[in-house]
């Protein structure tokens, strides 16, 4: 459970960096209309909600540095006794001020009003230029924070893009978040677990998707990582195949690669296993290769090392592997170099975890590879993918997609796999689906 101090002790690390004198707007993300009067599930601005923890829709965060106090500004939905019957609690001022730690509080209909007074002599402007600058105001107090937001321009007040502050904060994981990573993550072990039990021939891809989903919610997860990807056979060749009606058959693969959130921070787990819970044998060996291909750059794990390195190990393992197999032939460095790889393996290796499936967080630091570094929190998925119809390799590979993903922490010896406990050497998924 995070804690009111660690939102506090965020926003006072990011005015720190934003400079007396200075402010600073923070916005949540605008509702959605699905259909007619209908709107998808709101999902606030992970930015925002990292700064506040608040989670109500219509809601702007003003930081104002202050060599004695900083303060804390929160505008959101007046208290309305009627919307409660309708859509339940919300905050309203009182809340957000005892519950949030703001300094003050108004009503988002009051932001016209306030804002150009809170702007007033302040040298620079840091606000989200994604949310402002690219997407189209649905609602009033959007439409005129957008238009203040031009107006400062305009009068040639230095504007500043907040998120890079943020990003490089939300990449280091504090004590909290990694124990609510690790929450997630054994909720995402015991779901794919429970499915490869669950799983036999004769079902569609939406009902194994379904027992994943089960297991979510005994746990009190309610939102999905990401769209959920359950791929069949020869689905598990296009990378982002969502579950569909696809009935799985006895003798083929089935690709999981799910997650859901706990507390709005995310786990990213991909296992591929038979249906009928043996592996054949051009399964078994393909699938050993990717397998030790991740083991590798597993243990290559720990603080100093590059981000690109893994990426480089997989490649070199990959192409070795699949010369091996007779599935490429030549020089390994030749085919490296020409990228001949990339016909069987052709996405990276890994991508930071946090809040976002793929979190914030920059993988270079002015064109030079970021390294490692404790607290970060990242992936390592190595996939071979050998499509249907691919006359360059033996039949007995064809239609073959394998990906296996888990959630590492980088420590300050090496790294923790928190996802380890899914099964995935042969000998697992065998016992545990026999």
């Amino acid at each position: 459970m995070m804690t009111k101090t660690e939102y506090q002790q965020r926003r006072k690390t990011l005015m720190k960096q934003i400079g007396n004198d200075n402010i600073a707007i923070i916005a949540t993300s605008p509702e959605f209309p699905r259909s007619k009067d209908i709107f998808f599930s709101f999902y606030p601005n992970n930015n925002f909600y990292y700064l506040t923890g608040f989670a109500e829709p219509d809601a702007v965060a003003i930081l104002i540095p202050n060599e004695i106090n900083d303060i804390f500004i929160l505008f959101n939905r007046a208290h309305d006794p009627l919307q409660k019957i309708w859509h339940g609690h919300h905050e309203g001022q009182n809340g957000v001020i005892k519950n949030f730690g703001a300094d003050q509080a108004y009503s988002i209909d009051d932001l016209a009003l306030q804002l150009p007074k809170l702007l007033k002599n302040k040298k620079k402007l840091f606000y989200q230029f994604d949310l402002f600058d690219n997407i189209i105001s649905t609602n009033k107090w959007q439409k005129f924070l957008q238009q203040q937001i031009k107006t400062e321009i305009t009068n040639n007040k230095q504007c500043c893009d907040i998120n890079p502050l943020i990003h490089e904060m939300r990449l280091i994981k504090s004590p909290a978040e990694l124990d609510l990573l690790r929450k997630a993550a054994n909720i995402n072990v015991k779901a794919h677990t429970y499915a490869m039990r669950q799983c036999k021939a004769g079902m569609s891809e939406i009902q194994l998707c379904a027992e994943l989903n089960y297991i979510y919610g005994q746990h009190n997860c309610v939102e999905m990582a990401y769209p959920p990807i359950v791929a069949g056979g020869v689905n598990a060749c296009t990378l982002h195949y969502l579950a569909g009606e696809k009935i799985l058959s006895d003798g083929e693969m089935v690709l999981i690669d799910m997650g859901q959130e706990y507390q709005r921070y995310t786990s990213d787990v991909t296992r591929t296993f038979p249906v009928n819970g043996t592996f054949s044998m051009a399964q078994k060996t393909l699938y050993e290769l990717v397998l030790r291909t991740q083991l590798t750059i597993i243990e290559a794990i720990k603080p100093g090392v590059t981000f690109n390195t893994l990426q480089d190990l997989a490649i070199k393992y990959i192409t070795n592997g699949l010369i091996t197999l007779g599935i490429l032939k030549g020089d390994a460095e030749q085919l490296i170099a020409t990228k001949a790889y990339a016909n069987f393996y052709m996405h990276q290796i890994s991508h930071w975890l946090g809040l976002d499936t793929h979190d914030v967080g920059s993988y270079k630091i002015e064109d030079k590879w970021r390294t490692l570094q404790p607290g970060m929190v990242l992936t390592v998925e190595p996939g071979i993918y050998i499509q249907e119809h691919n006359t360059e390799v033996a039949k007995k590979w064809h239609g073959m997609g394998i990906r296996i993903e888990d959630d590492i922490i980088v420590t300050e010896d090496g790294y923790e796999n928190i996802t380890a406990a899914a099964p995935k050497t042969v000998a697992e998924i065998e016992a545990i689906m026999a």
